[in-house]
């Protein structure tokens, strides 16, 4: 079960760094982000810490890639995930 923990820590850190890298303007590096993020929400999803931390960096990349309707759900798919 760790490793799997550390494999959702790690897809979140893989994400982060392609948004670093990204700078906002890579619209590639930032799909990866994305895909990173959703990665950890939809594999991972029993690691409640990581799943969030996904959900809520997944809403950011959607929001920068103009991606509103995603955005939206995401978003909301956090605030569940978040009040459980």
């Amino acid at each position: 079960v760790k490793s799997k923990e550390v494999m959702a820590a790690a897809w979140n850190g893989l994400g982060k760094a392609y948004a670093g890298l990204a700078k906002g303007k890579d619209k590639n590096l930032m799909h990866k982000d994305l895909m990173a993020h959703l990665r950890v929400a939809l594999v991972y999803s029993g690691f409640r810490n990581e799943r969030l931390e996904a959900l809520k960096l997944a809403v950011s990349a959607a929001g920068k890639l103009g991606l509103e309707k995603t955005r939206n759900e995401l978003n909301s798919e956090y605030k569940t995930a978040k009040g459980q």
